[in-house]
């Protein structure tokens, strides 16, 4: 378990990924807040993969991840790391960085390169290659810090990208950045400028 690392998720298959491969590498993180809008469905799966890995689970029912009840939660964890799983097209804005956390987000695009939404199409379609980056999130979309990166074999079948392709490769990206971490005691960055 990591005891300084929450996992900030909404019911989705990326967040099932993020937790089962946490859990059997054995760095689930010490809490978990799971943020479901009014119309998801009910997150007791991802509850309970949670706490079968020893994390402290919190809900909460929210139409956007930057909501104040969302801010309280993620305030009230007390962690200084929180790993990213938001709904598709969330973007983690000012209410969520004024409560001082470092979001690490695993995004599937080499950085600098591919920013944005549907990289992984760009990356397929300009170079029949899939990279994926994990990055601590600033107010610029993409733009902080990278933790790590690894390149990955496109998927036979082009149907599975969104359904379990990514996920899967975020979820390895995210292992073995926060396996880097647990065995060093702190993260190794570096600035997109210096990223080539």
């Amino acid at each position: 378990m990591l005891s300084d690392v929450a996992l900030l998720g909404a019911p989705t298959a990326r967040t099932r990924a993020y937790l089962s491969a946490l859990r059997d590498a054995g760095l689930c993180p010490a809490k978990v807040i799971l943020s479901a809008t009014p119309a998801s469905p009910e997150p007791l799966e991802f509850v309970d993969l949670a706490r079968s890995a020893g994390a402290d689970v919190t809900t909460v029912v929210a139409a956007d991840i930057n909501e104040p009840a969302v801010v309280a939660a993620v305030r009230a964890c007390g962690l200084p790391y929180v790993v990213f799983s938001g709904p598709p097209g969330a973007i983690v804005r000012e209410p969520l960085f004024a409560t001082g956390c470092k979001f690490i987000h695993a995004h599937p695009g080499r950085l600098p390169d591919f920013r944005g939404s549907t990289t992984i199409y760009y990356s397929l379609l300009a170079e029949n290659a899939v990279e994926a980056s994990a990055l601590f999130l600033d107010p610029d979309i993409d733009a902080g810090p990278v933790l790590g990166r690894a390149c990955f074999d496109p998927p036979e079948d082009r149907r599975l990208v969104d359904g379990g392709y990514d996920p899967e490769i975020r979820a390895k990206l995210l292992v073995s950045v926060l396996c880097d971490y647990k065995q060093r005691g702190h993260f190794e960055s570096i600035s997109q400028v210096g990223v080539g």
